[in-house]
Formats: C-alpha cells, sequence, structure tokens
C-alpha cells in the first residue's frame, strides 16, 4: 500500500489568523509585498496567509509579528475559537506590545526610564 500524504485541513483559525495579520498590515499601511519583503516573502505568499488557504507557522508568525510592530502573543490574543470568549490582554501584555510599537527608539528610552522612575515609589 502506497502511503497518502496527509495535509491538514485549514481551519476557521488559520482564517482568523489571516483576516488579523491583514488587519495590522493595513493599519500600519503596508502592502502585501512590502509586508513579504520584511519576512522574505513574495506577495503571493502573503495573501495566501491572509486568506487562510496556507497555515502560519510559529516562526513565521514571530517574524510576522516583528514586521507589524507587534507581538505573537497579541495577535493570537486576537484570534478565538468561533464561540470562545474574547481574550483579555493583561496589563503587562498590553505595556509590552504598545512599549514595541513605539517607533522611535529615543521615545522607548524616555518611557522605560519613567516606567522605572514610578516603579520604585
Amino acid at each position: 500500500m502506497a502511503s497518502q500524504k496527509h495535509k491538514p485541513r485549514n481551519t476557521e483559525m488559520d482564517l482568523a489568523l489571516g483576516q488579523q495579520i491583514r488587519a495590522l498590515r493595513r493599519k500600519q499601511g503596508d502592502t502585501q509585498e512590502g509586508l513579504g519583503a520584511k519576512v522574505g516573502l513574495t506577495f503571493q505568499q502573503i495573501q495566501k496567509y491572509e486568506n487562510g488557504s496556507n497555515r502560519i507557522s510559529a516562526l513565521m508568525l514571530v517574524k510576522l509579528a516583528e514586521a507589524l510592530s507587534t507581538t505573537p502573543t497579541a495577535i493570537l490574543h486576537s484570534v478565538r475559537e468561533p464561540d470562545a470568549q474574547p481574550a483579555v490582554q493583561t496589563e503587562e501584555e498590553r505595556l509590552l506590545d504598545a512599549f514595541r510599537r513605539i517607533p522611535s527608539a529615543e521615545a522607548r528610552a524616555s518611557a522605560l526610564k519613567m516606567i522605572l522612575a514610578l516603579a520604585q515609589e
């Protein structure tokens, strides 16, 4: 008997993850081609991820999150099973997510300095 190669079916979660990637990309004002260039993929592959026809590996999720100025955790928290309750980010996750989106290294350093000063109260 010849062994059959089993390709897992893509699920609603694959589609929801792709839709979240698309929303973040658009919010950032980037194109599929631009995002693809940042992570070493063609726009066609980004398109397949966004429409849920190809699954996103853990490594690629990390690369995409970095290119989209967010974290894999933040992306995954926004994607949920169809009947699941919405995920709630902890204060720490929200702070880290916001901190990573600050485009200026100087502004990040100032924010960190302020937080450290407040924490010593």
